[in-house]
């Protein structure tokens, strides 16, 4: 197929502006429901994953808040147990005294409500009183 140019426009040069407004009109028109359907699927997407992007943040925030709660309560316990040990140490090596053993008494009551630094401290007094009386098996 040869094409012939000429100098005949296919639409008039006075309305030219006008015809490219009225083309560009027509083809937004023909393209615009394909868009704005996928326009708004892509917006509906984006909503449902954010949604569930939060949702999924905040059950993995309870967990760790979860999580973090039953640790501390496992290292009281851990930390409860190793004084449970150190008293039975004390018993073993016939150490303890009327006051010691009214003290001991008052630890086990409130043993759950004593905070872990408490039961530390504790610790390292029963540790001590164990070291002296296996060091120096006379004294105490």
């Amino acid at each position: 197929m040869r094409i012939i140019e000429t100098k005949i426009p296919d639409i008039e040069v006075e309305n030219l502006y006008e015809n490219k407004i009225d083309l560009a009109n027509k083809v937004i028109q023909f393209i615009s429901p394909l868009l704005d359907q996928v326009y708004i699927e892509k917006v509906n997407n984006y909503r449902n994953l954010k949604k569930e992007y939060l949702i999924k943040k905040q059950e993995s925030l309870n967990e760790k808040n979860n999580l973090e709660i039953i640790i501390k309560d496992f290292e009281k316990k851990k930390k409860a147990k190793k004084l449970l040990d150190n008293f039975t140490k004390l018993f073993n090596l016939k150490v303890i005294t009327l006051h010691t053993k009214n003290e001991i008494i008052n630890i086990l009551n409130s043993i759950d409500e004593i905070n872990s630094d408490k039961i530390d401290f504790y610790i390292k007094e029963s540790e001590k009183i164990i070291t002296r009386r296996l060091n120096n098996p006379t004294s105490i």
